[in-house]
């Protein structure tokens, strides 16, 4: 017997999408693939999420990729099929082969303490309106969190990613 609201037939193709900083996944997303209504949906899993007492980003670091997708199974009730995993390089290498990301930019950005590589910050702003970005303007656009939170910067990266990539 099946328990209310239990998934007993997952008609999608999910992918864990992962972007990575070393040892740290500091992105973590879902595309859920239904190819039976073509459609595909993209969506955040916030890295602070707790679950089973820890952040979720942590499963990751401390015990890989297969026990942090059994945690975002369990938080979304989609059984992932694939994983994708990007460090930052690859990130800017994947903008960079498609031409560039056209994004609307909804609201300024200034953040005084975006990472500089070094071990060290700089600053980092964007003016609303309409941009064209490289890789690496793509990468902090998309990084940058010290000024607004987890949630603005997935939002900020849903949109300039679907377009391109689907």
């Amino acid at each position: 017997e099946e328990a209310p609201g239990e998934v007993t037939e997952d008609s999608t193709f999910d992918v864990l999408i992962l972007g990575t900083n070393g040892s740290h996944t500091d992105t973590i997303m879902v595309a859920s693939i239904n190819e039976e209504k073509h459609k595909i949906s993209l969506f955040s899993v916030p890295r602070d999420l707790y679950i089973n007492g820890r952040r979720i980003n942590e499963y990751y670091t401390y015990y890989g990729v297969d026990q942090l997708s059994r945690m975002v199974s369990t938080v979304t009730g989609l059984q992932m099929d694939q994983y994708v995993q990007v460090d930052l390089q690859g990130f800017i290498d994947i903008v960079d082969v498609l031409g560039g990301l056209d994004v609307y930019v909804s609201e300024s950005l200034y953040d005084g303490l975006y990472p500089n590589g070094k071990g060290g910050y700089s600053s980092y702003s964007i003016d609303e309106g309409q941009h064209h970005f490289t890789g690496e303007e793509a990468l902090k656009y998309a990084r940058s969190r010290h000024s607004t939170s987890d949630f603005d910067r997935a939002e900020r990266l849903n949109p300039a990613l679907t377009p391109s990539l689907w």
